[in-house]
């Protein structure tokens, strides 16, 4: 079950980041900034371009939520 909950967060996150990407010029908070940065630099999500199989992503950024938490709650340590 909560392999089910860290993959439907890697889903949400893999979309809302693609989200993004179709907003710029607009900028994140610090706390997506972050994350977004964390899941292009460090898991090599790039942008998608065209239609292809999710699975290798969710994966990937699904066994990765511990890192992407303590990446951003670095973030906001730094910001206070």
């Amino acid at each position: 079950m909560v392999e089910n909950g860290r993959d439907i967060i890697a889903i949400e996150l893999l979309n809302a980041f693609q989200a993004l990407d179709f907003r710029k010029p607009l900028k994140p908070g610090v706390g997506s900034k972050r994350a977004y940065k964390f899941l292009r630099e460090n898991l090599k999500i790039t942008f998608i371009e065209k239609e292809l199989a999710f699975a290798d992503y969710i994966k990937t950024i699904s066994s990765n939520i511990e890192n992407l938490v303590d990446y951003v709650e670095e973030a906001e340590k730094l910001t206070v």
